[in-house]
This record gives C-alpha cells, structure tokens and sequence, in this order.
C-alpha cells in the first residue's frame, strides 16, 4: 500500500511540474524599415531568488538604416496581458536585506579524541549574490536616447509582473527617426 502511494505521489509531482512552462518570447527578431529588434529572455535562477515575478529582458536596436533613431523602449515600452493590465520597466530594483546574522553551531566527535565544538556568525551568501546580480543590473540596463545609423545599441530591461495573465505583448513603441520623424513600433508575444 505504501507504495502504491508513494508511486502517485511521484506520479503527481511530475504531472505539475510538467505544467509549469517557462516563459517564452516570439518573433526573437523584427525588422521594420532597416532597424531590427533582437529581444531574449534571461533565463537566471539568481532573478528567481530575488522574485518569481520579475521577467528580464535582453534586448538589441540595430540600426541599418540611412538616418539616425531614437529609440526609448525603457521609458515607454510596456507588457499588456491578456486581460488588458499594463506593465512597466522597472527603473530601480530594491532589495531590502535581512539584518539577521546566519549563525551556526558545530560539534565534531573523533575516536580517541575529546569533541571539538565551533561557533560562527556570518551573514548570507545568498544575500550577497542578491545584491550583486542587482549592481549587474544596474550597469546592463537599457540606456534610452539616440541610435546612430549603422551601430547597435543592447541591455537589459526588467518588469515586475505580478499576477500576469498570458499571452501577453511586449511592445516598444514610437521608435522615431530622426530626418523624416516617422515613428515606428515593435510587437512581440509572450507566451507560456
């Protein structure tokens, strides 16, 4: 019996975990009007640590066309769900630190000799690489502004979607060229 039980519950497991579904992201690549669009997911389980909601971004203009862009897909792109909620960049990541000190007590026992007892307080090293994946942000993250015509401009965006339905769309609007001030749009899907 007991294994009988033990078998569906194994059974269970793999079911529920075979329904949960990364994130995934389509067109990867746009081309409108000689500008092309590059956008992946970063698939880290250090984001994971800090929020399961947070969904990063990387992203990259090429600009191949004969005049300079400007391109501000951090301040105005946005992700809309399926039931039409809105989605920003985040501009910031605040992690707020535990002030509790990891403590930890260790008793060693050897043959022939008296046991040996240690005492240590440290902080977390999960908190550590929480902090530093956030400076990392902070020096990849997407910078707005010009896009010269024949270079390339790439970072990181990242957006708290809690309670996100999906599919949902990834848009970055009003790519303006700087001569003739046409304004053009990227779309992409998101999917689970």
């Amino acid at each position: 019996m007991k294994k009988v039980i033990f078998c569906f519950l194994i059974f269970t497991i793999l079911m529920i975990s075979g329904c949960i579904k990364p994130v995934n992201i389509s067109p990867q690549i746009t081309s409108k009007e000689g500008v092309e669009v590059r956008v992946d997911i970063i698939r880290d389980s250090r984001w994971y640590n800090l929020s399961e909601d947070i969904l990063v971004i990387n992203l990259e203009i090429v600009n191949n066309s004969s005049e300079n862009i400007w391109g501000y897909p951090l301040g105005k792109s946005v992700i809309i769900d399926q039931n039409g909620k809105q989605f920003s960049p985040i501009r910031e990541i605040y992690y707020q630190p535990s002030t509790t000190p990891k403590v930890s007590f260790e008793v060693s026992f050897g043959t022939n000799q008296p046991p040996t007892f240690s005492f240590s307080i440290s902080s977390s090293d999960k908190e550590k690489s929480l902090e530093e994946i956030i400076k990392s942000y902070e020096l990849l993250k997407f910078k707005d502004g010009r896009i010269f015509a024949g270079s390339r401009v790439s970072g990181l965006i990242a957006f708290h979607l809690p309670y996100c339905k999906f599919p949902a769309r990834f848009i970055i609007p009003d790519v303006l060229f700087e001569t003739t001030m046409r304004k053009i749009n990227f779309e992409f899907i998101l999917v689970r």
